[in-house]
């Protein structure tokens, strides 16, 4: 794990409530729209493990994906009730399509494996195919991301001072 993913004795634990199967990770990503005004969105976080990035899906014909594709930069916030912590940080995105070159084919496929099979079908609406959840939708996209700050507060029930 580069130990730009998070600092140090920290990584371990975002990776794990990431990943927590039993636990899913939502947590809410803020950005700018085309006009300068905030933006936030509650959003379920993944780690993806080939890429050592955290990535949650998006329809590529959102509001959102078009506001990240002119100012890729997003701030994020989780609560993580099962570990007792709050971890913010702050990120430049890379947006992951589907493309004709198959480029980010694999990241996406890994994505889509990740969610909710009502989600998939949902996705699918558009085209009448609602049956067809093996396979990404044309509009699914992946928004991947490595913060470069990080703010993360462990929460102490007894003293929250």
């Amino acid at each position: 794990m580069p130990p730009s993913l998070a600092p140090g004795i920290y990584a371990a634990m975002i990776v794990r409530s990431l990943t927590d199967p039993e636990h899913p990770a939502y947590g809410q990503v803020a950005n700018v729209d085309l006009n300068g005004v905030p933006q936030i969105r509650t959003v379920h976080f993944r780690y993806l493990r080939e890429k050592k990035q955290i990535a949650f899906a998006t329809n590529t014909r959102s509001p959102k994906w078009e506001q990240l594709q002119k100012k890729p930069q997003l701030a994020g916030c989780l609560f993580d009730p099962f570990r007792l912590v709050q971890i913010r940080w702050e990120a430049a995105v890379i947006l992951i399509e589907r493309s004709a070159d198959g480029k980010g084919k694999k990241i996406l496929d890994s994505l889509w494996k990740l969610v909710r099979s009502d989600v998939r079908a949902a996705y699918w609406q558009d085209y009448n195919r609602s049956l067809e959840v093996e396979l990404h939708c044309p509009t699914f996209g992946a928004v991947l991301f490595q913060p470069h700050r990080w703010d993360i507060m462990e929460v102490n029930q007894e003293d929250y001072r």
